[in-house]
């Protein structure tokens, strides 16, 4: 998959999701300064994700692969009123 394209794709997940905890968990996650692989000892992430919020990412991923997405340039339309 194109770099530029998987980048778009999760700023289009980003936008939509309504759960405050999977936007904090992202921010946690891009911040890493290594990603280090998780081992036997380690949590996964996505274990301590609430059924809701597991709920939203299998809802974005859904979205996705059925293409039901939106544009950057139609975000950044509806956006730029902050702006």
């Amino acid at each position: 998959m194109d770099l530029q394209l998987t980048k778009l794709e999760l700023i289009e997940m980003i936008l939509k999701t309504k759960n405050f905890s999977v936007l904090e968990q992202v921010k946690v996650l891009l911040n890493q300064t290594s990603y280090k692989k998780v081992t036997s000892e380690q949590k996964d992430w996505w274990d301590e994700l609430n059924e809701e919020e597991k709920n939203e990412i299998k809802k974005g991923l859904s979205d996705l692969e059925q293409r039901k997405t939106v544009s950057h340039q139609e975000v950044m339309k509806i956006f730029e009123k902050w702006h």
